[in-house]
């Protein structure tokens, strides 16, 4: 499940990106120029992904988490906001490393963004309704 929901969060980012690359871009590139374009999209592309996310990392889930009924679990004694912790495992760790930072998930370990913000992704537990 975590795999899949990671697969959510990286293709909701590639097609924002795909999106801007063939509709913003070259209007852009009319604009300021190539090399200019290219950072504004890019820049653009992570503005629109993180507004997507916000209302999740205040919850400690991403989308592809929340599709899945994961979150993550904060470290014992910390204490910083959600918004925060996600933001520092999903956007600074996980998007800056190209997501390489998430092969060891692949193999049932735990990434490199769950290491260094010492977080674990775990199921949510649906309580029964009394009655």
């Amino acid at each position: 499940m975590r795999v899949l929901a990671q697969f959510i969060d990286i293709i909701l980012y590639f097609v924002i990106m795909a999106v801007l690359l063939l509709f913003v871009a070259p209007l852009l590139t009319r604009i300021v120029g190539s090399l200019t374009a290219a950072l504004l999209t890019f820049s653009l592309s992570v503005i629109i992904y993180f507004a997507m996310q916000y209302p999740f990392y205040t919850n400690l889930q991403t989308i592809g988490k929340a599709f899945f009924g994961l979150y993550i679990k904060p470290p014992v004694g910390i204490l910083t906001s959600n918004f925060t912790l996600v933001f520092i495992r999903e956007i600074f760790i996980k998007l800056m490393s190209l997501y390489i930072a998430c092969l060891p998930v692949l193999w049932g370990g735990k990434g490199v963004h769950e290491k260094a913000t010492k977080t674990e992704v775990i199921m949510k537990i649906k309580r029964k309704a009394n009655g």
